[in-house]
């Protein structure tokens, strides 16, 4: 089977076809990740653009968060992302960027300190405490805490 293999792979309609696929695959994963972020790009600017529509006392990220079955963290971000870049062409990497890099080191909150869990425990207590006694509940709360 290795000879055959090796065989192959001198002969030039198989290596212009691999090279082919090895394009295909590359534009599609460049496509896929750009796909991305414009979609969280999107995403941002609606809800940034109709937050005046929420009623009082709903948090906005959190409601839309829920809606959408994503976590706060990311809605957060996508928002970040509309009001630190406007202009998505105008990304200091332009198009060859990732959502990774764009959320982990471009945007304010990956500056800021993640609370301590005594912290986090104290203020899931302050938010959730009435509801805190359904373990569903507080499985969801855990595992969206995670994510941050």
């Amino acid at each position: 089977m290795d000879n055959k293999c090796n065989e192959l792979q001198s002969q030039a309609w198989f290596t212009e076809m691999v090279e082919e696929f090895r394009d295909l695959v590359v534009e599609g994963e460049f496509g896929a990740r750009w796909t991305l972020i414009t979609t969280y790009h999107t995403l941002g600017e609606h809800l940034t653009a109709n937050l005046d529509k929420f009623p009082k006392g709903i948090d906005p990220i959190k409601a839309v968060a829920k809606a959408i079955k994503k976590s706060s963290r990311l809605v957060y971000q996508c928002c970040q992302f509309v009001k630190k870049f406007p202009d998505i062409n105008k990304l200091p990497d332009g198009k060859i960027i990732t959502w990774r890099k764009i959320a982990n080191e471009l945007l304010p909150e990956h500056t800021k300190v993640k609370p301590t869990l005594d912290q986090r425990i104290k203020q899931f207590i302050e938010d959730y405490y009435p509801r805190a006694r359904n373990k569903d509940f507080i499985r969801e709360v855990i595992e969206e805490w995670e994510t941050l």
